[in-house]
């Protein structure tokens, strides 16, 4: 097993970050928002449901990091906190708060928006198995939860039985075949781990107001293309301060600094010409997220990595309060 730094005192600004809050209060939070910008009043199952799955996610991707050895040691809090708990995290809490959200869907989520959901856990199942659960137990049970989240969507699909048993089949062989061929290390070295985890996030943050809104938001609009730019800018620039230890002369992050100045541009030009006042709320927000960010990153060689990693989230929660004030 790997070893683990003796734990030292975990301030209390650390402790989301830790228990794998962080992750979850960004997506109830931008859905929130997103769900404003369209003048949509979500139910509250959609929120819950939302913050369990993303907190689940993350603590399945932590602890898989951990236990699989590639991390370096010292590793980080939240890394650390998964590895020394992690037989109640994953045989207590996990399975816990996975049975919770299976009765949620079940009970009090509509069909379209069960549909979107199974769909992207399959998706989900899949990320962690290529870029964490790389082997061992914790794989084998990514790809079984693949394959029934994936048979699921099948046998709910509106769609004649012939064709469910074609698709139930290929969803069976993908797993099985994936399962049995080890991950593409060449697959995961052209597509980096911050695009597709962001683009999950993203996706999952809106598919509630995907549901509704279907003629007027479409799976990229703006808004969306103006969150995912934040997430994986954010993604990125704690990658880059992570490396930073291990290697001080690190390059410059120029493409987080690309992703935030676009997105800046144009949440600019939408809040000065987009004719919904809620929208612009929205631009103003993101424009105020991109230039916080920007600021973060300026002092990020000064700071401990893991303050970093707090305050580049914490930015995208600050600007956050104009819309209910301005909308």
């Amino acid at each position: 097993m790997t070893s683990v730094a003796a734990p030292s005192r975990t301030p209390w600004w650390l402790w989301p970050q830790v228990l794998c809050l962080d992750a979850p209060l960004v997506a109830v939070s931008w859905m929130a928002a997103l769900a404003k910008s369209h003048h949509l009043r979500l139910q509250p199952s959609f929120y819950i449901g939302l913050g369990l799955v993303t907190w689940i996610v993350y603590v399945l991707d932590r602890t898989a990091d951990a236990i699989s050895g590639r991390l370096p040691v010292p590793m980080s809090a939240r890394h650390a906190f998964c590895l020394r708990h992690q037989t109640i995290l994953l045989r207590v809490m996990v399975p816990v708060a996975a049975v919770y959200v299976i009765w949620l869907a079940l009970t009090d989520i509509p069909m379209g928006l069960l549909i979107q959901g199974l769909g992207l856990c399959v998706a989900a199942a899949f990320y962690l198995a290529a870029f964490s659960a790389t082997r061992g137990r914790l794989r084998v049970a990514m790809f079984g939860s693949a394959a029934i989240a994936g048979l699921a969507v099948v046998a709910l699909l509106p769609v004649p039985l012939k064709v469910q048993l074609w698709l139930a089949a290929l969803v069976v062989v993908a797993v099985v075949s994936a399962l049995r061929t080890g991950p593409d290390e060449r697959l995961k070295a052209m597509i980096p781990k911050e695009l597709v985890a962001s683009l999950l996030f993203t996706l999952g943050c809106s598919a509630g107001v995907h549901l509704w809104t279907p003629s007027e938001h479409g799976m990229f609009c703006p808004e969306v293309q103006w969150f995912w730019a934040l997430v994986l800018g954010n993604l990125l620039g704690i990658q880059w301060r992570e490396r930073m230890e291990e290697n001080p002369g690190n390059s410059f992050p120029w493409p987080v600094w690309l992703l935030i100045g676009g997105v800046t541009c144009f949440a600019l030009q939408a809040m000065l010409f987009d004719t919904s006042a809620a929208v612009r709320a929205l631009a103003l927000a993101v424009m105020l997220a991109g230039l916080a960010h920007g600021l973060v990153l300026i002092m990020a060689r000064r700071m401990r990595p893991e303050l970093f990693h707090t305050l580049s989230d914490l930015v995208l929660l600050l600007p956050l309060p104009l819309l209910w004030w301005l909308g």
